[in-house]
């Protein structure tokens, strides 16, 4: 089984068509709850200790775009964090 997060879910979109592959277990990640991830959180602030290093894929898509310019480093560096040694980012 594939860990696969989802950074900046938003509402889904990218989980539903990945969770249909079944060989993933997809986590949802996004700031605002209204989107009703799995794990609210801000990607400004440095992940929760038990994601970090915990998932062979991590995307974000369109997610940069919301970040200010002055941050972007930071959010990457968040977002790299959370794949395992020898796992993939996917950033677009």
């Amino acid at each position: 089984m594939v860990k696969f997060l989802d950074v900046g879910s938003g509402p889904g979109t990218n989980a539903v068509i990945f969770k249909d592959r079944g060989e993933l277990q997809v986590t949802r990640m996004d700031g605002n709850p209204d989107n009703q991830p799995d794990v609210v959180h801000d990607i400004l602030q440095p992940f929760p200790d038990d994601h970090r290093g915990a998932y062979d894929l991590v995307l974000a898509s369109h997610v940069l775009e919301h970040v200010d310019y002055r941050q972007v480093a930071k959010v990457l560096r968040n977002i790299v964090e959370a794949a395992k040694i020898g796992g993939e980012v996917w950033i677009f």
